[in-house]
């Protein structure tokens, strides 16, 4: 866009339903149809001709939809215990190793499939709540709206542990207060894409 800033927009459509399965189980199958425009995505190029020469940063306008299924399964394991399971499968966008000649061949159609895996701990008493997220995904980057979280995202593998903690209420400074640990992308996966072939 010439260098100027652009304004990223995100859409989704969801239909679908979710099934009672006990009072403490449920089971949600939900279709998804997402469009992105604006969105930047940064590329680092680094000549292959040159070793010594300069990488460069750019940026990229990427544009275009998603859509797919996603099957969630959530649990209430104890009173202090809920988790979830949940995988995605549908059609995204991914970067196409055409892009390095011919930049309007950057994006191209790709299928994708997402598991995710989250457990919660809730405990009351003590006023600890700890949250656990593991991602599994392909190695090929796709771009859209997180079908689990509707935040954009590309989906690398990930382990993911938030710790939070009430503190004590001080009575000279109003409200409630809490420490928070999140301790992000455990498995140590860089945001990069990279094709083997």
């Amino acid at each position: 866009s010439g260098g100027q800033p652009v304004m990223e927009r995100s859409y989704r459509l969801e239909f679908g339903g979710e099934q009672i399965l006990s009072d403490k189980s449920s089971l949600e199958v939900m279709a998804f149809l997402d469009t992105v425009t604006g969105h930047g995505v940064g590329l680092l190029s680094m000549p292959i001709d040159a070793p010594q020469a300069e990488p460069t940063f750019r940026v990229e306008d990427q544009s275009g939809r998603t859509r797919g299924l996603r099957v969630v399964y959530r649990r209430h394991v104890s009173r202090v215990i809920d988790g979830s399971v949940g995988y995605s499968f549908g059609e995204g966008q991914q970067l196409d190793r055409r892009g390095i000649t011919t930049p309007a061949n950057l994006f191209s159609n790709g299928l994708f499939h997402v598991v995710s895996a989250k457990v919660d701990a809730n405990f009351i008493g003590t006023g600890t709540r700890v949250s656990t997220v593991l991602r599994i995904a392909p190695g090929q980057a796709l771009f859209a709206i997180d079908p689990f979280q509707g935040q954009t995202s590309t989906y690398d593998p990930n382990l993911s542990v938030s710790l939070t903690q009430e503190l004590p209420t001080l009575g000279f400074i109003p409200g409630q207060w809490a420490a928070i640990v999140d301790l992000r992308n455990l498995l140590d996966q860089q945001a990069s894409v990279t094709d083997d072939h």
